[in-house]
């Protein structure tokens, strides 16, 4: 009987020694998953002021890209005003040396007056084809200048929101981990969140820079423009030009 209380009063006497010491390594290890998880959630709340730099270096590379494509849009622009510029000056030129042509020719008061006439339906008609041809490429331009700074603004926004959402998600990661949740769930639905804002924001600045068939439609409406102002000018000019055969015979 001595023999069994004595048994039984270590088995109590273990039991009480080995307690703390099973007790003392759950704390330990709770502590040092604690502390896993608080290092864990240092470095993603660190990673996020790394990646808002790279955000905004990202944004002012798109803003640089932009304004290049801007600038080179109006330098093409400038190029091609300067360069119809010289060539209606020349062409200007070469119908006054014509006209005079036509005034030499000319013997008496009624060819006088016909070619007279002549060149004021000339000049009428190319006038009319200038304003014409003018305001379709003005037209355009502004058309083209309202649909780039569109796409801008939107892609802008755009950028604003993705922004936003990564902010969210490392605001939403950093309450999980204040919360001890478990850190592969907070990981994972950070990766998950980041992701997909990633992919929403690329494919959408995709498709908005992509304004190709936009550009088709101001093109078109352009060169419609511009073919029906040629085509009125041609019919002035054939009218003009018949008339002022009736009076010159031999004019071809």
């Amino acid at each position: 009987m001595k023999k069994i209380y004595t048994a039984i009063s270590l088995a109590v006497a273990l039991v009480l020694l080995v307690s703390p010491l099973v007790s003392f390594a759950e704390d330990l290890n709770n502590s040092q998953e604690g502390e896993k998880t608080t290092a864990a959630c240092s470095k993603i709340l660190d990673k996020l002021s790394s990646l808002q730099k790279t955000m905004d270096s990202w944004k002012t590379k798109i803003e640089a890209k932009e304004q290049s494509i801007k600038n080179s849009i109006n330098g093409k622009r400038d190029n091609r005003i300067s360069a119809l510029g010289n060539i209606r000056t020349k062409w200007d030129q070469n119908l006054e040396k014509h006209f005079d042509k036509l005034r030499e020719r000319a013997g008496d008061s009624q060819q006088k007056e016909a070619v007279e006439k002549f060149i004021t339906a000339v000049n009428a008609a190319s006038q009319i084809r200038k304003d014409a041809f003018n305001k379709a490429v003005q037209e355009f331009q502004s058309e083209l200048d309202n649909l780039i700074a569109s796409r801008q603004a939107s892609v802008k926004q755009k950028t604003e929101d993705y922004k936003k959402a990564v902010n969210d998600a490392y605001a939403k990661a950093k309450t999980s981990c204040e919360e001890g949740a478990p850190l592969s769930d907070i990981q994972q639905v950070l990766r998950s969140a980041l992701s997909q804002a990633k992919d929403q924001y690329k494919n959408t600045v995709a498709r908005e820079r992509n304004y190709v068939d936009e550009m088709q439609v101001l093109v078109k409406e352009k060169r419609d423009a511009i073919k029906e102002a040629t085509d009125i000018y041609h019919l002035a000019i054939q009218n003009a030009i018949t008339e002022l055969k009736a009076v010159f015979k031999d004019i071809d």
